[in-house]
């Protein structure tokens, strides 16, 4: 299950890159559309991956910024 904003998102990727929404004939056709709906949403999921690291090298990017000793903390080592 997804959020409204989120199911928005992979709504509007499956239209753009042509996933068929309505039941196929046969198995054949059920079977393509169900691997271009799984890609399309892999491509939405991969592009809210790339986002979130990228918010958190703004957070390290901060962190270094205004609070440099943070690296040293145990909290902070692997």
């Amino acid at each position: 299950m997804v959020c409204l904003n989120c199911h928005a998102r992979f709504s509007a990727a499956q239209q753009d890159d042509g996933v068929p929404l309505k039941p196929e004939d046969n198995l054949l056709e059920r079977g393509l559309a169900m691997m271009a709906a799984a890609g399309s949403s892999l491509k939405v999921m991969g592009d809210a991956f790339v986002e979130g690291a990228e918010r958190g090298r703004a957070i390290v990017r901060g962190l270094d910024k205004d609070f440099p000793e943070w690296r040293k903390r145990p909290w902070s080592l692997p």
